[in-house]
């Protein structure tokens, strides 16, 4: 178990259902010749289901604790807002802003129970760990857009400050709706419950 989430392995029922999957995607029309050179040339037909599998893996959240690499390229902080459907009108951008083509090697992590964006990123601070910003969040969403269940997914290193009343705004990602993750804003004074998972790199 790892940061509550249980990882079970497939049954072999589970593998058998696969395994009829696969055999009901061989064409109706698959010739003698077709079918002999893919029995006599299995490795690289092998090769080519397992990318599959691989290639599905990678579009789900990694779990918590696991280092990847994002890319950013000059990712305008106005667009975190709009596509987040708010009217960028009146809005501004606090910072720190990212500029030129970088690749950031993150993770996601829990932090517990914090009453602000300020505790949280002391407690990232005391283990080492610098908060990602928000510019971070559609890259990471376009590489990543299966959710895995497990919590929010808080863009804790930069802020906004909203038309409403100067308040301070950190971007985040809900966990589902249909099966995507959610751009949104949270209040940076607001309470961040031990469910929110924080993107962190290494200071």
């Amino acid at each position: 178990m790892k940061n509550g989430t249980v990882h079970h392995k497939a049954t072999d029922g589970q593998r058998r259902d696969i395994a009829a999957t696969i055999v009901a995607a061989i064409p109706h029309d698959l010739s003698f010749k077709e079918a002999q050179e893919i029995i006599g040339g299995k490795g690289p037909f092998i090769a080519n289901i397992r990318e599959v599998f691989t290639s599905r893996r990678l579009t789900i959240v990694p779990a918590g604790g696991v280092w990847f690499n994002l890319e950013v390229i000059d990712v305008d902080p106005m667009t975190v807002v709009a596509l987040a459907n708010y009217e960028v009108k009146d809005w501004k951008y606090l910072g720190p802003q990212y500029t030129g083509k970088r690749v950031r090697r993150v993770k996601l992590i829990h932090l517990g129970h914090n009453n602000n964006l300020n505790e949280a990123r002391a407690r990232a601070d005391g283990m080492g760990y610098r908060l990602v910003g928000g510019q971070m969040m559609e890259p990471f969403r376009n590489k990543f857009p299966k959710y895995n269940d497990t919590g929010p997914i808080v863009f804790g290193g930069d802020e906004w400050l909203n038309p409403h009343g100067e308040t301070r705004v950190v971007a985040y990602l809900h966990d589902i709706s249909n099966y995507e993750l959610l751009r949104a804003f949270r209040k940076s004074n607001s309470l961040f419950d031990k469910v929110c998972r924080w993107m962190v790199t290494l200071k």
